[in-house]
């Protein structure tokens, strides 16, 4: 999803001077997804390829993450973001900013989000918009994160999630997770129309099975979303359903120095 850059701007003004001192992360990931959905909107239901990078100065991280359509999906049932248009190809760019903190155990964090289409994309419309968030997470003990967005420009409407994720007792492994999504003001349009209502969207339900190997972390996930919106539930050009799952893997290089 996409926008100027301008809209960054304030949380780059909240975020202050970085320190010359502050340690320096810069961590790239591939992820490869048997469909692409957005807080239970399917956008693409076919595989997608989804690279992202982030660099960390202290407490300022500057991140670029984007959506790519190997092939070309042009199915009957098919839900694609290029619409039947060359493949391969990127259907969505996204660069974020975000300040982070912590308050004794807690996590705090504030940033935006841009959220961009390149025209090759399809849309007969200009969908390009950006959000502002914050969160808030609690310690390990009991990892609840809250976490709320609202959408400034296209949708001005705001989106609030609460989710968990932690090892199982006796397989700290294997992490699981379930997260609930509500959404107030996205439901109008029709063209910037995101859900149906106002309300509950969907629970979700997702475990991976992180590990190392050399310099990588490699994790293989699945997700299980449980749809509440009439919105969240479709799953092709002609099928909906209560629910829907998904699965794949991600390899991420993690590097850093001070």
């Amino acid at each position: 999803m996409r926008h100027h850059l301008l809209p960054l701007l304030p949380a780059l003004v909240l975020a202050g001077p970085v320190h010359a001192s502050a340690q320096r992360t810069l961590e790239a990931r591939v992820s490869v997804l048997s469909s692409y959905v957005w807080r239970g909107l399917t956008i693409v239901n076919k595989p997608v390829v989804q690279p992202e990078a982030t660099l960390a100065l202290g407490a300022v991280s500057f991140g670029l993450w984007a959506n790519v359509e190997p092939v070309r999906y042009d199915g009957a049932n098919d839900i694609s973001a290029l619409a039947g248009r060359r493949a391969p190809g990127f259907t969505e760019v996204d660069p974020t900013v975000e300040l982070s903190h912590e308050v004794g155990k807690v996590e705090l964090a504030a940033g935006a989000i841009a959220y961009a289409y390149p025209h090759a994309a399809g849309h007969e419309t200009a969908p390009n918009t950006f959000e502002l968030y914050g969160s808030v997470r609690l310690p390990d003990a009991f990892p609840l994160e809250l976490a709320g967005y609202y959408d400034a420009h296209a949708v001005k409407g705001l989106y609030l999630e609460a989710g968990i994720e932690r090892g199982l007792p006796r397989w700290p492994a294997l992490q699981v997770g379930a997260r609930i999504g509500a959404s107030f003001g996205e439901a109008s349009g029709p063209e910037t129309a995101y859900y149906e209502r106002d309300g509950v969207t969907l629970v979700e339900l997702s475990a991976s099975l992180p590990f190392t190997a050399g310099p990588l972390k490699l994790s293989p996930e699945a997700d299980l979303d449980l749809n509440v919106d009439g919105a969240t539930r479709i799953t092709s050009q002609t099928g909906t359903h209560r629910a829907k799952a998904r699965a794949g893997f991600s390899i991420a290089w993690p590097r850093g120095s001070d």
